[in-house]
């Protein structure tokens, strides 16, 4: 019969479970599956028997050939039961198997083998039993039974748990037994050299877990608790041994057990009776007979399982060392490591900090970006308002630069209108040529600068002779600067006698540098020097220099003398006419022509512009040339 599932066996069951479910599909190499019947003897919640089970089912997974279909009964033998109750179990399962012959029987502790002994040759008598978990095995009870094969715990855990607290903590002078078995008890006072005064307390006569404690720890001797294992309490219930083993962990004497479900709950440690590796064991004979070696040529085998287990806080809380431990034993909470112990938090540091780094790191990024674009507002409000200001200024000087001239004009036409001396007509009209002109200069000033801020600079080369050309220019300018009383002055050195140049533009370009010098220039004198110069890569540079004996011009506004509209003086009495367009258009011309413009001036002492500009000269002097 197979019964319900417990809840708290998941693991155990879904072996289960995988097993009978291999029933669908028969092995390859047998025709039927074996049917192997698994009597337990106590209930299915019992740790030591789910341990046996697990270690079972796990060996015989393995197994493909034969293929096993396992059935499961619990004989309940801790609950208190009459004697007709062997004998109901008995019929029930001789009327559930009746039609399902066994092949293997195997049997889990003494009570399930002491029922196959009784019943056995009644229910499955051509079955071979396997045997697992015997305690106290007489070789006398396998008389007449030779399909009877397993093994034998021939020394009991609590033998062995005790003489190992006895040796661990010598100077105990009690043990407090906490077990409803004697004959345990008994084969540890037969196996043991050394008696210590015993007392036992059956928990089947106590009234309740928080009163024994109290009796246990009433004992002031140097005393030890062995807790053994139990399922029924004095009225019958099942005990949670996870509710024991929570009161009695107060206890001010060390706890040893044998049982495993103890471990890490509160007892120092014990010699462990490990029921997984128990039932592996038996699950390797099982396998032998269902291979067909019979039980007979099979010894039995005296298989201990048992594995020394201790608890590190409770050897530390009863000042136990473990240096005193036997070798090879396992001790669970161990105390990590330190760097292991505050890996977490060293961990959650360097988190912490790369996150508050990555913060920074975007605040600062973000502030720097936002002052980078506070100051290209700033700078782009400071360019707006200096372009604003320059506009108004430009507006400012052209109005005046205009109205100068076209008063004058006017002016000397009304007076035109009523004289009548010839010569002083003429002299009027020679003054409203003049003022003309003036005003024509201005207004080409101005167009040649729009023009040529569209980037239409096209220039026309053409053979020209340079002395020649220089000489007409300097006559050009040389009554305006007689009017002003200035020697204005030319010089030359190295000037080849022709070279291929757009002479309208230079000529454009000096004019408007000579004329600036006169203007700037009260007394003394405005030269203007020429010489080529043949470089070493055999090319021509014409260096030109126009140099004034005038005001000069301050060092703070020698970095934007070249800017349109602009003029070192701009107030409106200031001595220089002009609107401020005429060396923007000297370097926008020179920049066309491939050359440079420099400017040098010291304030009350004069300005020197140099100009250097790359020449042509034809090896051979052409016949015509441009005048």
């Amino acid at each position: 019969m197979l019964l319900p599932i417990p809840r708290r066996l998941p693991l155990l069951w879904l072996l289960i479970f995988a097993w009978t479910s291999h029933t669908q599909a028969p092995a390859a190499s047998h025709s039927s599956t074996a049917k192997v019947l698994l009597i337990a003897s106590y209930h299915p919640t019992d740790m030591w028997t789910q341990g046996q089970i697990a270690g079972m089912l796990e060996t015989l997974e393995q197994r493909y050939d034969p293929f096993v279909d396992i059935s499961i009964e619990y004989l309940y033998s801790r609950i208190p039961r009459d004697q007709s109750y062997i004998q109901r179990i008995r019929e029930r399962i001789a009327q559930e198997y009746a039609h399902s012959p066994i092949e293997l029987v195997i049997t889990l502790d003494n009570v399930a083998f002491e029922f196959m002994r009784s019943h056995g040759n009644q229910l499955f008598p051509d079955s071979p039993v396997v045997f697992s978990g015997l305690n106290n095995f007489n070789p006398s009870w396998l008389d007449g039974r030779s399909n009877y094969v397993g093994i034998i715990e021939e020394q009991y855990g609590m033998a062995d748990t005790l003489k190992l607290a006895l040796d661990l903590i010598p100077q105990t002078e009690k043990l407090l037994i906490v077990s409803d078995r004697d004959q345990e008890i008994d084969y540890y006072l037969a196996q043991n050299q050394k008696q210590v005064p015993w007392e036992k307390f059956d928990p089947t006569t106590v009234e309740s877990w928080e009163s024994l404690r109290h009796t246990l720890d009433s004992h002031s001797s140097p005393s030890i608790i062995y807790l053994d294992t139990f399922s029924r309490d004095a009225s019958g219930g099942l005990i949670d041994y996870r509710e024991v083993i929570r009161t009695l962990k107060t206890s001010k004497h060390p706890i040893f057990a044998s049982g495993q479900r103890y471990i890490g709950q509160g007892i120092v440690g014990g010699r462990i009776n490990n029921a997984h590796v128990h039932g592996q064991n038996a699950a390797q004979i099982a396998l032998k007979v269902m291979d067909g070696i019979a039980p007979a040529d099979i010894p039995v085998a005296n298989q201990r399982s048992l594995q020394d287990h201790f608890d590190y806080q409770q050897l530390i809380r009863f000042g136990l060392n473990t240096s005193d431990l036997p070798d090879g034993a396992t001790i669970i909470n161990l105390p990590a490591e330190p760097y292991k112990k505050y890996l977490s938090y060293f961990l959650a540091a360097l988190l912490f900090i790369i996150v508050q780094m990555i913060l920074i790191a975007l605040l600062v990024f973000n502030i720097r970006r936002r002052k980078a674009t506070q100051l290209e507002l700033e700078k782009a409000k400071t360019e707006a308002e200096a372009a604003n200001a320059a506009k108004s200024e430009f507006l400012a000087i052209i109005s005046h630069e205009f109205r100068t001239p076209l008063n004058a004009i006017l002016g000397f036409a009304q007076i035109l209108e009523i004289e009548k001396d010839p010569q002083e007509q003429e002299r009027y009209l020679h003054l409203m040529r003049s003022n003309g002109d003036q005003l024509l200069y201005l207004i080409d000033n101005l167009l040649n600068y729009i023009y040529y801020g569209q980037g239409n600079v096209k220039l026309q080369h053409g053979l020209h002779k340079l002395q020649s050309e220089f000489s007409d220019l300097r006559d050009s300018l040389q009554s305006k600067a007689e009017q002003k009383g200035l020697q204005l002055e030319f010089r030359s050195n190295n000037i080849p006698p022709v070279a291929k140049v757009d002479w309208p533009k230079l000529r454009e370009i000096f004019t408007n540098l000579l004329d600036n010098a006169i203007k700037c220039t009260d007394a003394g004198s405005v030269t203007l020097e020429a010489h080529a110069e043949f470089t070493y890569d055999e090319k021509w540079t014409l260096h030109v220099t126009v140099t004034d004996t005038g005001c000069g011009i301050p060092d703070d506004e020698l970095h934007r003398l070249f800017e349109p509209f602009t003029q070192a003086d701009t107030s409106r009495t200031r001595k220089v006419e002009g609107v401020g367009l005429g060396l923007a258009i000297c370097r926008r011309l020179v920049k066309a022509l491939q050359g440079t413009i420099e400017c040098q001036s010291q304030e009350g002492q004069g300005t020197r512009f140099q100009v250097t500009l790359p020449i042509s000269v034809p090896i051979e002097e052409p016949e015509s040339l441009t005048l």
